[in-house]
């Protein structure tokens, strides 16, 4: 099978195999790049709803003390 191939064909096919793998592996990586940036997003997103449920509870943890002080005499 392989005779029936030119050398400059066999050459040019050994040539692009590895041609081919770089840019299977640069695709790869560029998809695990997203992934990567969106991962930082939403841990970032969590933060910041983490930091607002946070301050919320406090606030309705110092209302409620107010109001326990403003019953007693």
């Amino acid at each position: 099978m392989l005779a029936s191939f030119s050398v400059r064909t066999r050459i040019v096919v050994l040539t692009l195999i590895p041609v081919a793998g770089f840019v299977a592996n640069g695709l790869t990586f560029t998809a695990g790049e997203g992934d990567v940036g969106r991962a930082f997003g939403t841990v970032t997103h969590s933060t910041a709803l983490a930091d607002a449920s946070r301050d919320f509870k406090s606030a309705v943890a110092s209302m409620r003390n107010r109001q326990r002080l403003q019953r007693e005499p």
